[in-house]
């Protein structure tokens, strides 16, 4: 038969008492992993976070600082910044085609664009250039304009001067071009010297890539001699 054994042991073995070198180890290491898991927990939020910011902030930049791009076909800008809501460009070009496929262009020494209202461009030393009907080609110069990219028009003011290869310099203070609809009009006084003579009036409208003129308001037409005397004969 096997040998009795003795009382001790059953006795349960004896764990480490709470305050002893080893628990305090063990404690010490837990709450140093729980401190380290909330730090990464919190980096990790904070990663995310800020990965989020950046990644919106870069849609916004791009977009802020070539907003030609978006806006209209066929605009380059040489720089750009941005002061508040508005984005400040340096030689601006824009450029398309006319309903009949005749081209235009606009090019400007600076522009300033609110992003709030992203359509409108405010232009300073705006040169136009448009292709006539005759072949012919306009260039219309103003110290400031505002062009609508989604209309397509420019509204030029200040001494605003046009002169065609063709033969004619007409001044206005401030007149409207609708590029698309090929009309160039103006609603203050105005003055055109052609080969033929001069006229000046009170408003005008050009319409027909050039092929039709009104005049309203005070008309006074001048003519040169040889051309009165060109007329009086086509008259007999």
């Amino acid at each position: 038969m096997p040998a009795p054994m003795s009382a001790s042991a059953y006795a349960p073995t004896a764990l480490p008492s709470f305050n002893s070198p080893a628990a305090r180890l063990q404690r010490a290491q837990a709450f140093a992993a729980a401190r380290s898991h909330s730090r990464l927990v919190r980096r990790l939020r904070t990663g995310i976070v800020v990965i989020a910011v950046v990644s919106v902030a870069g849609l916004a930049l791009s977009s802020i600082f070539d907003p030609f791009r978006v806006l209209a076909p066929g605009v380059t800008v040489n720089s750009a910044g941005l002061n508040g809501t508005k984005v400040t460009m340096e030689q601006p070009k824009m450029s398309g085609f006319r309903r009949d496929g005749r081209a235009y262009s606009v090019n400007a020494a600076s522009s300033v664009q609110d992003i709030r209202n992203p359509t409108i461009i405010e232009l300073n030393g705006v040169s136009a250039h448009v292709a006539m009907a005759d072949k012919s080609n306009a260039e219309i110069k103003s110290p400031t304009g505002i062009y609508d990219t989604k209309k397509e028009q420019m509204t030029f003011s200040g001494n605003v001067q046009v002169k065609n290869d063709a033969g004619y310099d007409l001044e206005m203070k401030s007149a409207t071009m609708d590029f698309k609809g090929s009309i160039l009009s103006t609603d203050e006084p105005m003055s055109l010297v052609m080969k033929t003579g001069t006229v000046t009036a009170d408003a005008m409208r050009i319409f027909n890539n050039g092929q039709q003129i009104t005049f309203e308001g005070n008309v006074l037409t001048t003519m040169k001699a040889d051309t009165a005397q060109t007329l009086k004969e086509a008259d007999k």
